[in-house]
């Protein structure tokens, strides 16, 4: 690249930038500059959580989008080393906002992760959103994919509107006709769809569309996580041993002997084979 002329230098050093973009914020620098290696082995037989922040506008997406895809990649490695070929434990990538923090190859990883052990949870502002990031044939494979959807109300693309109303399906709803006496007449069948755009675009807040395969759409109500009571319990579980830490070190500081100011604690005395030194001995 050096021997090469400006305009070549140029074309690479602008291809390479957007990549190392993040060298420029000192806590992500910081962050992959570290001593210690990164063991994805140790992460996976630990259960171990692993929170990676990051917004499009710190430059900090390549970053994640690496560390991320080198989770993935070691742990597809050591699920094939397994006989059975799965990860046990299990691991969950949840990928919030994953278009725009972090653009991993959804479409490769949802072919098989789920076969090797792996859970991915992603979320998305939309189905437009996928297609802008993945493409339509990216995104129609990563939806294809997903075992399961979750469809939130506020959506105003008329084309997403009309996909996911198109995947609901249809139902029969009987039309009675009558005469202007009011008298039944005849009775058909019309299809009309199971829920119409403007119903999943007026979703009340806490409701939610579930898709998944093998049964009909179904609208479930849905809740904070904090609002569980298994995740209240683990809470007040995890603030127990925290405080009671916390009171143990206190207590240990508050009953350690004050040294004199300017003086050190004297050194132990080495032992001898046997037994400890006798005051006789450290006399002599």
């Amino acid at each position: 690249m050096c021997g090469s002329d400006r305009a070549a230098r140029a074309s690479v050093t602008s291809s390479i930038m957007p990549a190392l973009g993040w060298l420029t914020s000192p806590a992500a620098c910081a962050a992959a500059t570290g001593a210690t290696a990164f063991d994805v082995a140790e992460l996976l037989r630990s259960r171990a959580t692993v929170y990676l922040l990051g917004a499009e506008e710190t430059h900090a997406t390549p970053l994640v989008t690496a560390l991320t895809g080198h989770i993935a990649r070691e742990a597809r490695r050591i699920a094939a080393r397994q006989p059975s070929g799965r990860l046990d434990p299990p691991l969950t990538l949840a990928l919030d906002e994953a278009a725009l923090i972090s653009p991993v190859p959804l479409d490769s990883w949802t072919a098989d992760m789920g076969g090797r052990g792996v859970s991915i949870i992603a979320a998305f502002q939309s189905r437009a959103q996928l297609i802008a990031r993945w493409g339509p044939t990216g995104a129609a494979i990563i939806l294809n994919n997903t075992a399961a959807v979750m469809v939130f109300g506020g959506t105003k693309d008329r084309d997403d509107l009309n996909y996911w109303s198109t995947l609901a399906g249809e139902r029969d709803e009987p039309v009675a006709t009558t005469d202007e006496r009011g008298h039944l007449t005849a009775r058909t069948v019309r299809k009309v769809p199971v829920l119409a755009p403007a119903q999943l675009a007026n979703l009340p807040a806490g409701r939610v569309v579930v898709f998944r395969r093998g049964m009909p759409p179904v609208v479930g109500r849905v809740r904070m996580a904090w609002a569980r009571r298994d995740v209240r319990t683990q809470a007040r579980a995890t603030h127990r041993v925290t405080r009671a830490v916390v009171q143990a070190a206190e207590t240990t500081t508050r009953h350690a002997p004050a040294l004199p100011t300017g003086r050190t604690a004297p050194a132990p005395s080495p032992a001898r084979a046997g037994g400890t030194r006798e005051a006789g001995d450290r006399d002599r």
